[in-house]
């Protein structure tokens, strides 16, 4: 359990402790792409409303071009985060420290980081059926248990992705790792990464709906519910490179 805290709170710290450099590693390509995106999507919905401009069913039913909208910023997001993640990883792991305005780009890098991404997301909708289906059924009889199997569910799946995460910041390092070898390797910390994960799921959960359900719909709002997003979005690849430094390098987390 100590553990676990620690690494939570190592996580946070990572971004606290390095702030200058979290900012030139990310703040430009993270603005631009958030810039481009609220674009895209604004044109189409004519509102600032996150709840919104978050569903991709309500943008690409809003026009002919909507589901073009939505592809269009999906790709935008996921070469952009991806650019972000790498450099991250490599700045905390390899000291690799951004010199101009953006962090160097590696197109077969960022590219191996999405696939990686994308097969990961793929095993756990593969893992994720049966247990879902199964809360699913139980709702049928009783929304209570339904609700509790619905948490047990999304907890098992948040412990699962931080364990085989590990494989994306060995991407970024230039690391060949395995989703069986990550597995294998985070076995003996299983318990410290599932609260560190739980944690972590909580915080950004709690601090996310909270800012949702008091900021207005309009620039403002968005403009601080995006730099809510990158925060979290900082905090959650710094846990999983403080997994990897930790399972993988002996890194210490005190």
């Amino acid at each position: 359990m100590e553990t676990g805290i620690n690494i939570f709170k190592k996580s946070i710290g990572m971004v606290g402790d390095n702030l200058d450099d979290a900012v030139r590693v990310s703040a430009v390509i993270y603005i631009v792409q958030f810039v481009i995106v609220t674009v895209l999507l604004v044109s189409v919905t004519d509102s600032f409303d996150m709840d919104r401009l978050q569903d991709p069913r309500y943008v690409a039913a809003r026009s002919m071009s909507g589901h073009l909208t939505v592809l269009l910023a999906g790709v935008i997001s996921m070469l952009s985060l991806a650019w972000i993640a790498v450099a991250w990883h490599r700045f905390v792991l390899l000291e690799d420290y951004t010199k101009g305005a953006v962090p160097p780009w590696s197109f077969s890098r960022v590219i191996s980081y999405i696939w990686k991404s994308i097969l990961l997301g793929i095993l756990l909708v593969l893992i994720a059926i049966i247990p879902v289906t199964i809360v699913v059924l139980i709702g049928q009889v009783s929304a209570i248990l339904s609700g509790i199997g619905m948490i047990a569910v999304l907890a098992f799946l948040i412990w699962i992705v931080m364990r085989l995460s590990l494989v994306l910041p060995a991407t970024a390092i230039d690391e060949n790792m395995s989703f069986i070898y990550a597995w294998e390797q985070t076995d003996e910390h299983s318990k410290d990464i599932f609260v560190a994960a739980v944690l972590m799921a909580l915080l950004i959960n709690i601090c996310g709906a909270v800012l949702q359900s008091i900021l207005p719909s309009n620039v403002i709002g968005l403009i601080v519910m995006g730099a809510f997003q990158w925060v979290a979005t900082m905090v959650g690849l710094s846990l999983a490179t403080t997994i990897y430094g930790f399972c993988i390098e002996g890194r210490s987390v005190e």
